[in-house]
C-alpha cells in the first residue's frame, strides 16, 4: 500500500522530460482518501475477520458506491496527464485491487463466521410398549372368576320319607302318600 503513496508522491520526478502535466492536485487528494479508505477497510478484514470490509473495498472504496470510486477517478484524468504517470497510477491501483483481493481470500464470509445453530431437538415421546393382540386382549379384559360352585344337596328319598306300611315309592316327587283306595300294588 506504500507503493501506491510514492506513485503519488513521486508524480513527475523522473530523469526524462514528462509528456504531459502531473496529476492535479484535487484529483491526488481524491485519490490518497480512497488509498487510506483501503488501507483501513483491509486492516479491519484482516484483523478482525471481516468479510464485509473486503466487500465494501471492491464495491465502495474502487466502484464507487454512492460516490466516485478508485475506478471512475481514474478515468476521469484529465487527457494532458503525462501517459508514463497515467499508466504507472493506473498498474499502481490495479496491483492494490490485486492484493486486497488476496489477502480478502484468507477472510471467511459472514456465513462461516457465526456458527450455523440448529434448531433444538424436540424430545419425542417414549413410545409405549404394544403386546401382541392375543396379549392385549388378556391384558384388557379382566379375568372372570365365577364363585365356587357347592354341590347341590343330596336327596335321599325324592324329597319326603314314606311312612312304614304305606305304598309308595321313595324318590317319586315328594314320597307323598295316595289318596286311600288309588294305592297301587
Amino acid at each position: 500500500m506504500a507503493l501506491i503513496g510514492l506513485a503519488l508522491a513521486g508524480c513527475g520526478s523522473s530523469d526524462d522530460e514528462p509528456k504531459g502535466k502531473p496529476l492535479p492536485r484535487a484529483v491526488v487528494a481524491e485519490l490518497q482518501t480512497r488509498l487510506d479508505e483501503v488501507e483501513r477497510r483491509y486492516r479491519d478484514a484482516v484483523e478482525n475477520d471481516n468479510a464485509g470490509a473486503c466487500s465494501d473495498i471492491s464495491n465502495d472504496s474502487f466502484a464507487g458506491g454512492p460516490g466516485r470510486g478508485i475506478d471512475q477517478i481514474l478515468s476521469d484524468l484529465p487527457d494532458d496527464v503525462d501517459p508514463d504517470l497515467r499508466t504507472a497510477v493506473r498498474r499502481s491501483f490495479e496491483n492494490l485491487r490485486a492484493l486486497a483481493e488476496e489477502g480478502c481470500a484468507e477472510v471467511r464470509p459472514p456465513a462461516e463466521t457465526e456458527p450455523e445453530t440448529e434448531p433444538e431437538p424436540v424430545p419425542e415421546a417414549p413410545i409405549p410398549e404394544v403386546a401382541p393382540p392375543e396379549e392385549k386382549e388378556k391384558e384388557k379384559a379382566p379375568k372372570k372368576t365365577l364363585p365356587k360352585e357347592e354341590p347341590a344337596p343330596e336327596i335321599e328319598d325324592g324329597g319326603g320319607a314314606v311312612p312304614p306300611r304305606q305304598k309308595g315309592t321313595p324318590g317319586n316327587g315328594g314320597g307323598a302318600l295316595a289318596p286311600p283306595g288309588l294305592e297301587q300294588d
